[in-house]
């Protein structure tokens, strides 16, 4: 009777899982009128400006040209800014007004569809359920990456601006999602980069806040 009741909830589990993936990806598709890469990318962006190709393409789980492809196009469609990099032969990317909108469009689609669902339980129900998702979470990020999935990090549509670093599981793994979360809240990308309205700063500045309007271009 255990094995059947156990059996169960992995159905249950497994049913809630896709409705919900199928669901968050086709609204951001529509939102981003794109491919699935190119709402990860806005989102990728937005959190840690400044970002490089070859972050954003660990980030995407692509390969380097299949992500200059994915930036021409937001490039082209005016969502994308290229700058130069700290060393000058990496480009740093950074959301226009356009591709800020763009990015919380997708974040809003998201939110509504997890929301809706979250809804249906009481407070204490959803306090409980932050539990044991965390601790779901750890146990995912036991398994390797590759078995996992081959989207890219699981954080990669996250609205970062809500994340707790003392409890979610991925703040210890930002080296797996390619944007860091700094113990402030803060993103920054692998290179220390700051999640805030200046241009990289110098290596030795990490961790120092950007003003209040934050995301976008300098």
């Amino acid at each position: 009777m255990e094995h059947m009741k156990n059996r169960y909830a992995e159905n249950l589990l497994g049913a809630v899982a896709l409705g919900l993936a199928d669901a968050m990806t086709r609204d951001a598709a529509l939102c981003a009128e794109d491919g699935a890469a190119v709402p990860a990318a806005l989102v990728s962006i937005g959190a840690a400006p400044g970002l490089s190709i070859g972050m954003l393409a660990h980030t995407l789980a692509l390969s380097h040209s299949a992500t200059v492809r994915v930036v021409a196009g937001l490039v082209r469609r005016r969502l994308v800014i290229r700058r130069p990099g700290m060393d000058r032969r990496t480009a740093a990317l950074y959301l226009t007004p356009r591709g800020l909108a763009r990015r919380d469009a997708v974040l809003g689609g998201r939110r509504r569809v997890l929301a809706q669902v979250l809804d249906a339980l009481p407070p204490a129900g959803r306090s409980e359920l932050s539990d044991l998702l965390e601790t779901m979470l750890e146990t995912l990020l036991e398994i390797p990456a590759t078995e996992r999935t081959a989207g890219g990090p699981i954080c990669r549509l996250c609205d970062r601006t809500v994340c707790l670093p003392a409890l979610c599981p991925m703040t210890d793994r930002g080296i797996n999602t390619g944007v860091h979360i700094h113990p402030a809240g803060h993103a920054t990308t692998k290179g220390g980069r700051t999640d805030g309205t200046q241009a990289p700063r110098p290596a030795g500045t990490a961790g120092i806040t950007a003003p209040a309007d934050r995301g976008r271009t300098p």
